[in-house]
């Protein structure tokens, strides 16, 4: 029997896979095979274990960017996610990015799905007398919490500065409510004069 593929199948390969054989299957056959069942419209869940058998394909994107890995079923889907964002640049300064990822199997199924966020942090500066001392003291707020203020629902920026070199640091932290893309950010500002 043939497929579309060009993929010849004798008949002791198809003996194999009716007795469940796939170890003894060469890859390329059992694709042809999965193919033709979705092509004819059978009850996949009745090949389940055949399927489980070939390789899954993971997605994973952000709003600009995609890239697709091969990977072994029942492998960590999204550490194979993960993996195709390492070392992923998205310059200086702070950022939170969501990357969304999906894996699908041989029978183009979705087998599972989830995100996870990339954060970049603003590099603090050094502080020219050793280490920086920071404090909230003389920076406004209330005298229970000086330098925090509400910046409505759960975010908060918190003022502070260097006791040793007066350098200002201004945190904004967004909170539990926070909104997609969101993140926390921290910005530093030279002493004045």
């Amino acid at each position: 029997m043939t497929n579309t593929n060009k993929i010849t199948i004798t008949a002791d390969e198809v003996a194999d896979i009716l007795g469940k054989e796939y170890d003894d299957v060469d890859r390329d056959v059992l694709m042809a095979v999965v193919a033709a069942l979705v092509a004819a419209g059978a009850d996949l869940d009745d090949y389940d274990e055949l399927i489980a058998t070939l390789p899954v394909s993971v997605h994973a994107y952000d709003d600009g960017s995609s890239s697709s890995v091969v990977c072994e079923y029942g492998d960590d889907y999204e550490d194979a996610a993960r993996n195709l964002w390492d070392g992923a640049d998205y310059g200086d300064g702070d950022y939170c990015v969501t990357v969304s990822w999906n894996a699908t199997d041989a029978a183009d199924r979705e087998i599972a799905s989830g995100s996870f966020d990339l954060v970049g942090e603003t590099a603090e500066p050094e502080c020219p007398d050793g280490e920086h001392d920071w404090t909230s003291e003389g920076e406004g707020g209330c005298d229970e919490n000086p330098g925090v203020w509400s910046t409505g629902g759960t975010s908060l920026v918190i003022r502070s500065h260097c006791r040793s070199c007066g350098l200002h640091r201004t945190e904004r932290h967004t909170g539990s409510q926070r909104n997609p893309g969101e993140c926390d950010t921290t910005e530093y500002e030279a002493a004045e004069d």
